[in-house]
């Protein structure tokens, strides 16, 4: 505010002597709001000085009434027919504009209860210098029916079931719903669907749309109307929508189809065994719904079934719990397979008769058996005592309960020896004969004796002096017929080694001689049973001589030959299965590994193989089996078995749950309504349960709020599906 003009009656000075005044101010001055102090000083002829003061006060004044501003304009509402005779009203309350500060009061506060018809509202506007200014507005209270009308007779949620493979159904019926109203007013306007229309699988929502006409008491005024025209709130005419679901469900009452079912299976295992494993193809099974579990877990190939018999049962289930069986036998039957155990079994015998003798009596120590069974015994008659000179096969067969033989086959040897030196005919008698003295010797003449012998091989092998010599006076001794030979020179003897191996043993029955003299000895032999001999052939000599100086020998060869009997070496061949899962529902995978290899002495080569690493595998036990051969056709064989599992890892369905929408109108006050449902089910490849629910039906659900239900299905492998649908509940509205 700009300063004003005061004006005052100024003051005058009195004193002994003449005087002079000033002020600070003078009256006319323009002064500012606020305090101004005012100073006036009198000064006499002799300089003294006399003031006096006072302070001009300068105030604003607000003389000017406050307005109102933003006054409600069609404030209203309305109760229901037959309700309660009012409504609570809200606005936005008016504000006061003025120079000073302001306060505002009303004669009815916002969210105040009105009764039926008009009230005047007024509003004071008070300022700081308590100048007033007023406002006020009409809130009209209408009577309207918003009840919606009842449908009744609406059908309960049908339910209906279809075989698997059907696309719907047409026979589904139901008796009409109809609608009632306070006001008489309400009609059906529209069906979505009528009584045997066809109806696809799954669920479909019958709609029925009920109007009523807005009665308004007493008449509404126009600003009343003209909000019920536009705003999407408030519709004229009114309609109410009543659902029904109609679900046409498919239900599937044929058990899957199994393939692959295996027969009834016989193991047969050494006696003394337990427990063997047991090998089969895993079935499978195919439904109608596409969808088949195995229930349960079965025994799984390779594991070790127990001696007897072993029930093995696959169930398959598929989503309508229809199952299917498969049942096989596995049955393990001990059996004596093994050929008794022979010792004693000797390698040769041989026993000596004299040169002419046709045989022997030949004794020995018999072999004996024994046998897992804890019985073996001699089927094969007991040999002959008495063997002729020459080679006999002796054989000894052992079984046992089962029927296992084994043998025991050994020569026996009788060897003619010459042990009777020959006999000499016509020996002569000493000769005495008579010279001439002084005669040095004469010639002397004799028929020679003549010798025989047992083998028919005598000989003339040495004369000191033949008929018809010159003999000295004097004796002389004239000798002859010494006869030397050896027995039981062997073959040649032949001797297998392992490829690689440079020599081997070699161990055989040594020769013998006999002599007429009795003084034969063995000079030399070239080599000794027991020796080392390298590859090839090597011939072994031996010398026998008597004191004579005759001799004879024996020569054989021994043959030793290098030949592979090794069969490979296979390295990085599995001892375990080789596990691979897929999917539950797949029929099977590729599978890959690291191929084994073989090293031999000799080469080596992969000669088959049943699978190959990247082949396809279907679900169970498959065998792969690898053969390598070396060059001398010795084989090697690597087995190991890879099983195709089907896991479970997708989620379980919830079925339905998730097409579902409720709604639940009350009356105005009510705050909460009991709503219903049907539970859930739930669908797997596998069995699957509801494990959790945030709520159960029947519950309370709060007015005026939309709440979620949510509904989890677990399945046997941990795998979690959830769904949920809402409930809303509404107070006097249409739903």
């Amino acid at each position: 505010m700009q300063a004003v003009v005061v004006t005052w009656v100024e003051p005058t000075c009195e004193d002994l002597s003449p005087t002079t005044g000033s002020s600070s101010r003078d009256p006319g001055d323009s002064f500012p709001v606020g305090d101004t102090e005012v100073v006036f000083t009198c000064i006499d002829s002799a300089g003294n000085q006399g003031s006096c003061s006072f302070t001009v006060t300068v105030q604003e004044v607000d003389t000017t009434d406050p307005q109102c501003v933003g006054l409600p304009v069609g404030v209203g509402g309305t109760a229901e027919v037959g309700g309660i005779p009012g409504a609570m009203v809200s606005w936005i309350p008016p504000t006061c504009v003025d120079l000073s500060t302001t306060t505002i009061q009303g004669s009815r506060d916002p969210g105040d209860f009105f009764p039926l018809g008009s009230t005047t509202v007024v509003y004071t506007c008070t300022d700081a210098f308590l100048n007033e200014g007023q406002c006020s507005f009409d809130v009209i209270v209408t009577t309207v029916d918003t009840t919606p009308p009842m449908c009744t007779g609406l059908p309960a949620d049908i339910l209906r079931f279809v075989e698997l493979g059907s696309s719907g159904d047409s026979g589904v019926t139901w008796s009409l719903p109809t609608c009632a109203d306070a006001s008489n007013s309400g009609r059906i306007l529209t069906s979505s669907a009528d009584p045997l229309d066809f109806f696809p699988i799954g669920t479909t929502v019958v709609t029925y749309t009920c109007m009523m006409m807005l009665l308004l008491h007493p008449p509404a005024p126009s600003w009343l109307i003209y909000k019920m025209l536009t705003q999407p709130s408030v519709k004229f005419p009114l309609k109410f929508v009543f659902l029904s679901h109609i679900c046409v469900s498919i239900v599937d009452t044929t058990p899957p189809t199994i393939t692959g079912c295996p027969d009834n299976q016989e193991i047969i295992v050494e006696l003394g065994n337990t427990s063997a494993p047991a090998f089969w193809t895993v079935p499978t099974a195919t439904d109608l719904s596409g969808q088949v579990t195995l229930v349960g877990t079965p025994p799984q190939p390779g594991q070790s079934v127990m001696v007897g018999t072993m029930t093995v049962l696959y169930t398959f289930q598929d989503m309508s719990m229809n199952q299917a069986f498969c049942q096989f036998t596995i049955t393990v039957t001990p059996v004596d397979s093994t050929p008794p155990d022979i010792t004693g079994c000797p390698v040769v015998v041989e026993e000596e008769v004299e040169l002419g003798m046709t045989g022997t009596i030949v004794t020995w120590t018999a072999p004996t058996a024994t046998d897992i069974s804890g019985l073996a015994s001699l089927v094969t008659p007991t040999p002959p005592s008495f063997f002729v000179v020459g080679l006999t096969t002796v054989t000894y067969t052992f079984a046992d309960g089962s029927g296992n033989q084994a043998t025991c086959t050994f020569m026996v040897r009788v060897i003619e020896v010459d042990t009777t030196p020959p006999a000499i005919s016509n020996c002569p008698p000493d000769q005495i004969v008579n010279i001439e003295l002084g005669q040095p010797g004469i010639t002397v003449s004799w028929l020679e004796p003549t010798a025989s012998d047992l083998s028919d091989t005598e000989q003339l092998i040495s004369i000191s002096n033949p008929p018809n010599s010159f003999f000295r006076v004097g004796d002389t001794t004239v000798t002859g017929f010494n006869a030397t030979r050896y027995n039981g020179c062997p073959e040649d003897i032949e001797v297998i080694i392992e490829l690689g191996t440079t020599r081997a043993m070699v161990d055989w029955i040594e020769p013998f001689s006999s002599d007429v003299s009795g003084t034969e000895t063995l000079i030399s032999r070239s080599h000794a049973p027991g020796e080392q001999f390298i590859i090839g052939r090597t011939t072994v000599v031996y010398i026998f001589a008597d004191n004579s100086g005759n001799s004879a020998t024996c020569s054989f060869g021994v043959i030793v030959t290098a030949v592979d009997t090794t069969p490979p070496t296979i390295s990085n061949c599995r001892t375990d299965s080789l596990d691979v899962t897929v999917e539950f529902g797949a029929t099977g995978t590729t599978v890959l590994w690291p191929e084994p290899t073989a090293t031999d002495i000799s080469s080596v080569t992969l000669s088959s193989r049943s699978e190959s690493p990247g082949n396809f595998f279907p679900v169970g036990q498959t065998m792969v089996t690898y053969v390598f051969t070396d060059d001398a056709g010795n084989t090697a064989t690597c087995e190991f078995c890879i099983i195709v599992l089907a896991v479970d890892t997708v989620a379980p369905v919830v079925w339905w749950a998730c097409l579902l929408m409720f709604f639940e109108n009350v009356e105005l006050g009510i705050p909460s309504a009991v709503v219903s449902w049907t539970e859930p089910t739930c669908q797997d490849s596998d069995v699957a349960f509801l494990s959790d629910r945030s709520a159960t039906s029947p519950s309370p659900f709060a007015v005026d709020q939309r709440t979620e239900v949510t509904f989890t299905c677990t399945d046997p492998t941990g795998n979690t599906g959830t769904c949920s649908f809402f409930v809303t509940v509404s107070s006097g509205k249409s739903r």
